[in-house]
């Protein structure tokens, strides 16, 4: 079982929404991140990109931290107005005309085995957003199997339950109650996930998520691209 705090930075997919993977990953992401090193401990970083159609969010990005201080660094880095927050965000046009959305909590599950940067990981994940109406039985959602039935036979798959509890600004409640990650060794085994969330075994998950939460899981199915931290570090070293 592993635990650490994690923000999720997510880009709602919309009608005639620009997102450009080939300049994020290699380009922003290390400029965001060597950055942010500057003022917080980052221990990770990647980025979904969705392969099915029909996604909800362009892109999702996590980043992970050794501690809920260097969590909080992080968060307070950006809402203070710091001057090298324009940095980061004057780069947001080169990649994508979406606004996106930060949330923060703590992922806890499986020890993951996260690709190398350069190699593709896969994932689905299932985000629940919040708002006005909305309610989420957090503890009971950590016990529930047919989510993890949905895994049943796919060698190596590893789950991880990301519980929000704050955006990044001050005082700011998270736009999202929950996301749950399956991540899979293969585009192969993500059909197959794919394949049984919208079969049997995805209309048992969302029957009994039903008895939790009254929102509605959105599921991307995604190459997950992982950032290679020496690159956000020399970019943290410059003056």
């Amino acid at each position: 079982m592993t635990q650490y705090p994690r923000v999720t930075i997510l880009y709602p997919a919309r009608a005639g929404a620009r997102f450009d993977f080939g300049y994020y990953v290699p380009n922003h992401l290390p400029l965001a991140v060597g950055t942010s090193l500057r003022h917080a401990r980052i221990i990770l970083c990647d980025a979904s990109r969705p392969i099915l159609p029909g996604a909800d969010y362009a892109c999702i990005c996590t980043v992970g931290f050794d501690s809920v201080a260097a969590m909080d660094a992080f968060r307070h880095f950006f809402a203070s107005g710091h001057p090298e927050t324009a940095r980061i965000l004057n780069d947001e046009p080169n990649y994508t005309d979406i606004t996106p959305l930060f949330v923060a909590g703590v992922v806890h599950g499986d020890a993951v085995s996260r690709p190398a940067p350069g190699t593709p990981g896969y994932r689905m994940q299932l985000i629940f957003p919040a708002g006005p109406g909305t309610r989420f039985d957090h503890l009971r959602f950590g016990e529930l199997a047919p989510l993890r039935d949905l895994g049943a036979d796919i060698p190596g798959m590893c789950i991880e339950v990301d519980e929000m509890t704050a955006g990044v600004m001050p005082d700011s409640g998270p736009a999202v109650h929950c996301v749950w990650t399956g991540w899979v060794k293969d585009e192969k085994a993500l059909d197959v996930l794919a394949a049984r969330w919208s079969g049997n075994a995805g209309t048992m998950a969302r029957t009994v998520l039903g008895e939790i939460t009254n929102v509605p899981a959105q599921a991307v199915f995604a190459e997950v691209l992982t950032l290679d931290m020496s690159r956000a570090q020399a970019i943290a070293q410059q003056h």
